[in-house]
């Protein structure tokens, strides 16, 4: 969810590169701090510019998750 806060604040300077506010500020911004109402309207925001957060946070979880038989 900050991640996707990150991004709709990120500046592109000239050079091409993507400057984010870490996320730890971001936690202090107002309508930014820990709360089901903030990922409900971060969500929706999202939602509105056709991106899936439920879906990306699914396939994080996806790509992290380790068989237990596969660990040594």
């Amino acid at each position: 969810m900050l991640g996707y806060a990150q991004l709709e604040r990120a500046v592109r300077l000239s050079t091409g590169k993507l400057v984010k506010t870490p996320k730890d500020q971001l936690m202090n911004e107002p309508g930014l701090g820990r709360g089901r109402v903030t990922n409900l309207n971060v969500t929706r925001r999202a939602h509105e510019n056709d991106e899936d957060l439920i879906a990306k946070f699914k396939q994080f979880v996806d790509m992290k998750w380790v068989r237990p038989t596969d660990v040594a």
